[in-house]
């Protein structure tokens, strides 16, 4: 889990809450602006099996030994697709919503804002093996190399819809 340098909405804390129940090992990678120790501290209270990394380097190493990544929209949700690791998105943010409604026909399992229903419904599916090499295979595909050509494609078209 991981939710960028400062997690402004907290999501580190309310998404360790929720999947508390679950039996899972969590690695928690805390940017080096997060604030929320408080919250943090409590959620983790009732998990069985987590630990908690601070500003690291290695990301994409620890993405590759993972069954999961749950993350907000940026740059770790485009890293975790090219590492072939199944991912979980949430925004956490206007800016995240607005590119979330241009993106949403590539994120099979996305959240517009933190909802935990849905959140654990994700899990409940992503659980099986045969979903996450489905959808392994598939993120692996959205990151062909193409992204800036697809990106300019993109731009083009909102210049000329204005």
């Amino acid at each position: 889990m991981i939710f960028g340098g400062s997690d402004p909405s907290n999501l580190t804390s309310k998404t360790l809450d929720a999947i508390s129940e679950y039996n899972f090992e969590i690695t928690i990678v805390l940017g080096p602006h997060f604030v929320y120790f408080d919250e943090l501290k409590e959620a983790l209270r009732k998990c069985k099996d987590a630990r908690v990394l601070r500003d690291i380097s290695n990301v994409a190493e620890l993405m590759y030994e993972s069954d999961l990544v749950i993350t907000s929209l940026g740059l770790t949700t485009f890293e975790a697709f090219c590492t072939g690791t199944p991912t979980i998105v949430i925004c956490q943010n206007e800016l995240q919503r607005n590119l979330h409604q241009h993106l949403s026909n590539i994120l099979r399992y996305s959240l517009h804002e933190f909802k935990h229903p849905k959140l654990i419904e994700f899990l409940d599916r992503l659980s099986r093996r045969n979903t996450r090499k489905e959808i392994s295979e598939y993120e692996k595909k959205v990151c062909d190399g193409k992204g800036l050509e697809r990106f300019k494609e993109f731009v083009m078209g909102l210049m000329v819809s204005k």
